[in-house]
């Protein structure tokens, strides 16, 4: 593999990651310090390190220059070869399953041996040095990860396709219902972004040489030298661009992952990233209606806003921006109209269509039982089956919608008898953590410090897996 200098990380993300080995050659693990030794002499070897030292104190200079002589590019590529040597041996390969699932880890024990893997397949020099350092210090790992989806989107001369490799296994583990670990998908989010970034500069770069090539035709040149000056830098600047808009104008969508925006966008606004959401929801809209429009209104009897709609408003009722609702919903739906009211405000009004929602909602069945008839005899996994799925959390999604309208009122006695009425429909809500949130902040907001579920929330598989902030409520109230 040949390893260039002139792409990868910038100067000032360079130096960062040399702050960050200074911190860690005051490490209590001698191990860190000296692996920190060797990352540090391999960068300050390069041109790019000694001109990345300039930017420190006399007094950090002092902490760091010890470790390197000055550059030494035959230190650097045994460097290289070396790691390379143990990347080889350790066998990790990004196709490994195991490598991007989530599940049952925690942010450091999953990004350290994703990054390390990630650089294993970059040909830029300095992230290849920090290869050994990023396998063990999550702090590194996060910073350089999306400089590292900046490298491989350049690379062509992979035995694989790496673009779709990626893009498969971040849409089935990152992008996923299943994943809780919010940590990985904003981290992810990140490096999405810094790949669009790229996209939308070496455009600006490319418009901007065409206009420098128009303004030319009529310059009048004073001299010779300057004109001689002035077409060659212009030769630079155009090979230049004509070379980063070919790293880009090859790439299927923006973010150069062929990944579903929307599926994108939702895990976006999961992870409490409102506005990426929204941005996101444009890029569809410009990919699949060909212009900035969220397609033409929707006059069909479905009740469900389109899932490109559903999914703005989510996001939009989230951020202070109170008209913008106003302009998305195109449509006079009862679901709509809920919204609507919710947005504004008018939480008698909410009550009566949730109200109306709930009693114009057709029979639904739980384990062979009808919504009138708690199925007492159903099997567990059907009731989980249920309530993992997404017609089974819309389903439910009237009911809560009660106990908030409820709740806004202030009429505690009436929430209070209405979740009692729930909780005893065994097979449909006690599994649903959301509704076990309202019920403990209906409590410590009605002073009601005696409270507890009726069922133990303990005997939910899934409830260890979910992330801290859906218990915010109950540990409030406790």
């Amino acid at each position: 593999m040949s390893f260039q200098m002139g792409t990868g990380i910038s100067d000032e993300l360079l130096v960062a990651v040399m702050r960050l080995l200074k911190k860690y050659l005051m490490d209590d693990s001698v191990q860190i310090i000296d692996l920190t030794s060797h990352v540090l002499r391999g960068i300050l070897s390069t041109e790019r390190g000694q001109q990345a030292l300039a930017s420190f104190d006399s007094y950090e200079r002092c902490l760091i220059e010890v470790h390197c002589k000055g550059v030494n590019l035959e230190l650097v590529q045994n460097s290289l070869l070396d790691l390379e040597r143990k990347f080889n041996a350790k066998s990790i390969s990004v196709e490994m399953s195991g490598l991007w699932e989530t599940r049952d880890k925690t942010f450091e024990t999953w990004i350290c041996p994703l990054v390390y893997a990630l650089i294993g397949y970059c040909d830029d020099i300095v992230l290849r040095l920090c290869q050994d350092i990023v396998f063990l210090k999550a702090e590194v790992a996060e910073l350089l990860l999306p400089n590292v989806f900046v490298n491989l989107a350049g690379r062509k001369d992979l035995d694989f396709d790496i673009c779709k490799l990626i893009s498969f296994k971040v849409q089935e583990n990152i992008f996923s219902e299943p994943n809780k670990l919010i940590k990985s998908i904003q981290i992810i989010l990140e490096a999405l972004n810094e790949l669009r970034l790229c996209h939308v500069m070496e455009r600006t770069a490319s418009s901007s040489m065409s206009s420098k090539r128009e303004s030319s035709k009529f310059a009048r040149p004073s001299s010779y030298n300057s004109r001689s000056r002035s077409t060659s830098k212009l030769k630079d600047f155009s090979s230049t661009s004509a070379e980063l808009l070919t790293s880009t104008s090859s790439w299927e969508k923006v973010y150069w992952l062929p990944i579903d925006y929307l599926i994108v966008s939702k895990s976006a606004i999961h992870c409490g990233s409102y506005f990426t959401a929204v941005l996101y929801v444009e890029h569809w809209s410009e990919e699949h209606f060909r212009s900035l429009t969220l397609g033409s209104p929707d006059f069909s009897h479905l009740e469900t806003l389109p899932h490109h709609i559903e999914i703005l408003v989510s996001a939009v009722t989230q951020i202070n921006e109170p008209d913008s609702l106003y302009g998305i919903i195109q449509s006079h739906k009862l679901t709509s109209q809920i919204i609507t009211f919710e947005h504004e405000g008018n939480w008698s009004k909410a009550l009566e269509y949730y109200d109306l929602q709930v009693r114009s909602e057709p029979e639904f069945h739980i384990g062979g039982c009808s919504r009138k008839s708690p199925p007492e005899n159903s099997q567990p996994a059907d009731q989980l089956s249920l309530f993992k799925s997404e017609d089974g959390m819309r389903q439910r999604k009237p009911y809560k919608g009660l106990i908030r309208s409820l709740q806004q009122i202030g009429c505690t006695h009436v929430l209070d008898l209405y979740c009692q009425g729930l909780t005893s429909r065994k097979g449909r809500f006690q599994h649903d953590l959301e509704f076990n949130e309202l019920q403990y902040e209906a409590a410590w907001r009605a002073g009601n410090w005696d409270f507890s579920l009726l069922y133990g929330e303990a005997n939910s598989p899934t409830s260890a897996q979910y992330i801290k902030s859906y218990h915010f409520n109950e540990n409030l109230h406790r």
